[in-house]
């Protein structure tokens, strides 16, 4: 079974200094037949306006990742954590126990980034913080694969899911087969999964398929979460 779900058929929240494009119910936005897929309960597209961004907050028992598409976001966390995250840099903080933090963009040009939230499988996690520059890798065309459980990647979840990045050039092909339960989120450009129009901020959601076969007419990113179990 394939779902899509196009760009127009997100949620809106906007707040100004924040555009907030939610897959799932988030927020002020609410879908009751959209309540996340899997583990996978949040999956926002945020565009954040110059010098502006979120005040320190709390969450708890939460994987909480960002990847950033364009411009900077610093972080600060009650860790004492404290960087800035830019355009081909992976996030993830474990929420756990508790932890507070604040992202801004101390910058005069707008944020564009993904949020992503992940149900850890157990409760009362120590809270901790990691990023990762991913540019070189994920400069080449190909599977990527980014983070997951395997203590070899370059960031690990506290869940049975794998989180890649698919990259293609215009004319590329990827076969993904016998795919149990998956999640592919076009970040950017333009193609087709399986013969189906696929653009820009596309969630597809994939269970049972013996074929996924995508294919590029523009250079093509999509973050892909494999489910196990």
């Amino acid at each position: 079974m394939i779902d899509f779900l196009s760009s127009k058929d997100r949620g809106v929240i906007d707040r100004g200094w924040l555009k907030s494009y939610p897959s799932f119910s988030f927020s002020s936005y609410h879908n009751p037949e959209r309540m996340g897929f899997g583990s996978l309960v949040v999956m926002n597209e945020d565009f954040i306006a110059a010098r502006s961004g979120f005040g320190m907050h709390g969450h708890e028992d939460m994987e909480i990742i960002t990847y950033v598409l364009k411009g900077i976001i610093s972080h600060e966390d009650s860790l004492g954590s404290k960087g800035e995250i830019s355009s081909g840099m992976l996030q993830k903080m474990s929420a756990g126990t508790g932890i507070r933090h604040s992202e801004y963009n101390h910058t005069d040009e707008e944020v564009h980034l993904y949020q992503i939230w992940i149900e850890p499988d157990r409760k009362g996690l120590t809270p901790d913080y990691h990023e990762v520059d991913l540019k070189e890798m994920i400069a080449k065309p190909g599977l990527h694969e980014l983070a997951g459980r395997d203590v070899s990647l370059p960031i690990q979840i506290s869940q049975d899911v794998k989180l890649s990045l698919l990259k293609l050039e215009a004319q590329g092909r990827y076969d993904f087969t016998n795919v149990d339960k998956a999640w592919f989120q076009v970040l950017i450009g333009k193609g087709t999964l399986n013969e189906h129009t696929i653009e820009n901020a596309y969630g597809i959601s994939v269970i049972s398929e013996n074929l996924i076969r995508i294919k590029a007419e523009t250079t093509l990113e999509i973050l892909i979460f494999e489910f196990g179990g």
